[in-house]
């Protein structure tokens, strides 16, 4: 047993000769990149994305390419006023790293939504190839309306007169 190697490193892809990514990198690379996102940091969440990234957040239309992605963050981060993310669990094979997450998200400064999430980001290069996130569009939607319900309980109660 060759114990020389770091412990965070995988000898090579299945005798290819090529060199795999280390589990441990790659989380690193999606911890970073989900913590830009919860900065709010676009500029920083794109060093983690690869030229010919592919966002799919199912269950909408995918997303491909640098541009279109970067367009769609920042669109999102225009509407974001803060935003807190759990990671419950991460797990890496190689290139490969799963998530399941809990987002927190206050839209406007006042519509707070929490919903969860799972992600496979698969990379290439050693930034992130393929964004996938998956969430339950029914629990996304009935986060929405309790969200918009309270914001205009607080605004209701803002406005209302003084005896």
């Amino acid at each position: 047993m060759d114990t020389s190697r770091s412990a965070n490193r995988l000898p090579e892809l299945r005798g290819t000769g090529v060199p795999a990514v280390a589990g441990d990198d790659a989380i690193a690379v999606v911890r970073a990149f989900l913590a830009a996102l919860e900065r709010g940091d676009v500029e920083a969440a794109s060093r983690g994305l690869h030229p010919e990234v592919e966002l799919r957040i199912v269950p909408f239309r995918p997303i491909e390419g640098i541009a279109p992605v970067l367009r769609q963050l920042r669109k999102a981060a225009s509407l974001i006023s803060s935003m807190d993310i759990t990671i419950h669990s991460i797990a890496a094979n190689g290139e490969t790293v799963l998530t399941e997450r809990t987002h927190r998200i206050a839209l406007l400064g006042s519509i707070e939504l929490e919903f969860w999430m799972c992600g496979t980001f698969e990379l290439a290069d050693g930034s992130i190839a393929v964004w996938r996130d998956r969430f339950d569009l029914a629990e996304m939607t009935a986060s929405m309306i309790r969200g918009v319900g309270t914001a205009l309980s607080r605004l209701q109660i803002e406005q209302s007169p003084r005896r």
